[in-house]
């Protein structure tokens, strides 16, 4: 808001514009470019089996009556200061090396509710004359619905399993401790507010669906149950009943968020979620289905309120054109929606939820959009008087108090409304806002592009104009006489009526902004006089310093 705001505002441009074609450019090298390497030898310090010889035998003492049997044919030297890996899902293992049963793993039968280890890594360690010899590697599901899941098998030191599981995991590691960082400090936001009595329930819900997201997708991933393989039971658990939580928070925030009488079916659906989540707490307490059984319901109820969601998010972008914030609302809601529907579709195809990030995605964009929309709105509101959208006083004040000479044709216009303060007490403060609103649209309407417009007092207005010529101010001033003209002519009450002065720096011997400020407020007092004058109503010459905006 200086008077080299437009050349300082380029350059910022230009250095914003630098930053983003940097990114896109590094976001290429990183994906498009680099090193050709070719290697002659074969890695071959971790063996990988991903299709060996299986067969499926019928076995009453499994729990579901049947167990599959996958053989392995080590070489000499595989076995060497190696173990054998292999991930589990809700199943329970043993390994023979020949005849010998050298691991067997299995839920605790002093377990008093769950009877699936979970998600497990198998790390078995192998000795030098175990090469040669056949490793049987039995896997019995606890479910059904894991029955047709295939397995990987390596052989390789640990470190090198690790290392493997890492490099496949790091991008869902990385998206759910991001997210649950965010989640708890929104979280944390609305503690604070809430403890000094200005609540914010709608970040509230943003922070509490946004954690649980980010714990389901970190406990969900097989790297977290290599490197906490003793409390894979816990995991499970964790990652189930964080996906069946979430859909209580995410519709009570879309509620906040797109506020209309007709969205009150959300709150139907929004207690069908908590219903859902009961039932499959109840059947767990109870050992009728476990959290993984019941995850149909969970699903159900999520499908259940994700329709109203897309129903409502379509609606409002076709309905809320004239409110940005619930458009970019709508339209990101409707992303996470589709998110979520495409983890379900690619789970049910897949068999599994590891390495799924389209809600996850979807949800940080969103997030981001969020944050930046906030600072954007909190720059807005510390920089404008909220009832016209003009620069409030600190920034004319600003603009004021820059000491820089003008060098290049610019003008500065001092508007006044004529008799505001009468209008006020005789009728109201109610049709004093109504004259300041009817004329600050019209003075938007026809000001130049580029023009800072300033509320400077309650009935007191400022514009400045960098690299303007006179003819185009001139020109200006007299398409806002004729917007009130057209106003007053057409009934509207209350009629409005405004003096200005104009100060132009090819008049002056290169001037501070000040100066010209100074020059506009003369000239316009000048015309309010005649106005008064005109008139017969007594001229009250009000003094700068003593006005506060009303």
């Amino acid at each position: 808001m200086k008077t080299g705001s437009k050349f300082g505002k380029s350059v910022a441009i230009a250095y914003w514009f630098l930053i983003a074609l940097l990114i896109l450019f590094l976001g290429y090298i990183a994906v498009k470019e680099g090193v050709e390497e070719h290697f002659y030898r074969a890695d071959d310090r971790l063996g990988v089996y991903t299709e060996p010889e299986s067969e499926i035998v019928v076995d009453p003492s499994a729990p579901i009556g049947v167990k599959k049997q996958y053989f392995l044919y080590p070489q000499k030297g595989d076995t060497e200061n190696a173990h054998l890996c292999f991930y589990v899902v809700h199943s329970y293992a043993q390994v023979y090396v020949g005849n010998e049963l050298i691991y067997s793993m299995k839920a605790s039968e002093k377990n008093r509710f769950l009877h699936s280890p979970g998600c497990k890594w198998v790390m078995v360690p192998l000795r030098r004359e175990d090469a040669g010899k056949k490793i049987t590697v039995v896997v019995m599901p606890v479910y059904k619905a894991v029955l047709d899941r295939g397995n990987t098998f390596y052989i390789g030191s640990q470190m090198e399993v690790y290392t493997n599981r890492l490099k496949v995991d790091l991008p869902q590691i990385l998206v759910g401790l991001f997210t649950i960082v965010i989640g708890l400090v929104l979280s944390a936001v609305t503690l604070k507010r809430y403890w000094e009595n200005r609540a914010d329930t709608a970040n509230g819900y943003l922070g509490m669906f946004t954690f649980l997201a980010g714990l389901w997708k970190l406990t969900d991933c097989s790297f977290i149950s290599l490197a906490l393989g003793d409390h894979t039971m816990a995991l499970s658990a964790i990652s189930l009943s964080a996906l069946s939580c979430c859909l209580f928070p995410f519709m009570n925030y879309m509620r906040k968020q797109i506020r209309s009488r007709k969205f009150h079916i959300l709150e139907f659906f929004t207690v069908l979620a908590v219903i859902a989540e009961y039932i499959c707490f109840i059947l767990q307490i109870f050992r009728v289905l476990e959290l993984r059984q019941s995850l149909h319901i969970t699903h159900v109820a999520i499908v259940s309120g994700l329709i109203p969601v897309i129903l409502i998010s379509i609606t409002a972008l076709i309905y809320e054109k004239k409110n940005t914030k619930i458009q970019m609302t709508a339209f990101f809601l409707l992303l996470c929606t589709i998110g979520a529907v495409a983890d379900m579709i690619v789970y049910y195809i897949s068999g599994n939820s590891t390495k799924i990030l389209f809600v996850a995605v979807a949800f940080l964009s969103y997030i981001i959009f969020v944050i930046i929309h906030n600072n954007i709105e909190l720059n807005r509101r510390a920089n404008r008087d909220l009832f016209t959208g003009f620069y409030n006083r600190s920034c004319c004040n600003e603009l004021l108090s820059d000491e820089a000479k003008i060098t290049v044709p610019s003008a500065f216009v001092m508007m006044d409304l004529n008799d505001l303060k009468a209008l006020n007490d005789s009728a109201g403060h109610e049709m004093g806002d109504r004259m300041i609103m009817a004329f600050t649209d019209i003075v938007k309407a026809e000001a130049l592009p580029g023009a800072f417009l300033g509320r400077y007092g309650g009935d007191e207005f400022i514009m400045f104009i960098n690299d303007i010529s006179k003819k185009d101010v001139e020109t200006m001033m007299h398409r806002i006489r004729i917007g009130v003209q057209m106003h007053n002519a057409a009934g509207m009450q209350p009629e409005i009526s405004f003096s200005y002065g104009c100060a132009y720096s090819e008049d002056m011997d290169k001037p501070g902004i000040m100066e010209m400020f100074k020059k506009a407020d003369e000239k316009m007092y000048i015309e309010k006089k005649k106005y008064h004058e005109a008139h017969d109503t007594p001229e009250t010459h009000k003094t700068q310093d003593t006005k506060n905006i009303e």
